[in-house]
């Protein structure tokens, strides 16, 4: 929750995205300083959707001018996933 509304998909980091495992530490570490505070319910779901449709775009843009592009999605969770039907079609679809 950010000042006690619940938000699935936030930014973890100063940037969109994350370079390299120190980029991924700085970011989980940094989040906790923003006033993020975690609870229920646990919901995957929107960010796989949404974290797919960014990396598909990333992969079509990169395979116009002959480049790969690979994305790592790590999701921080502190319960029991709410949405679970919801999550494995998200994930059979990413």
């Amino acid at each position: 929750k950010y000042n006690g509304v619940i938000q699935h998909c936030f930014q973890v980091g100063r940037a969109p995205e994350l370079t390299g495992i120190s980029g991924m530490l700085e970011g989980y570490r940094g989040v906790f300083s923003t006033g993020l505070t975690m609870s229920g319910p646990t919901v995957f779901a929107e960010v796989i959707n949404y974290a797919a449709a960014q990396a598909r775009a990333k992969q079509d843009a990169n395979a116009a001018v002959g480049e790969q592009s690979y994305t790592i999605l790590l999701i921080l969770t502190d319960g029991a996933v709410t949405d679970v039907e919801q999550t494995k079609t998200a994930i059979r679809n990413a």
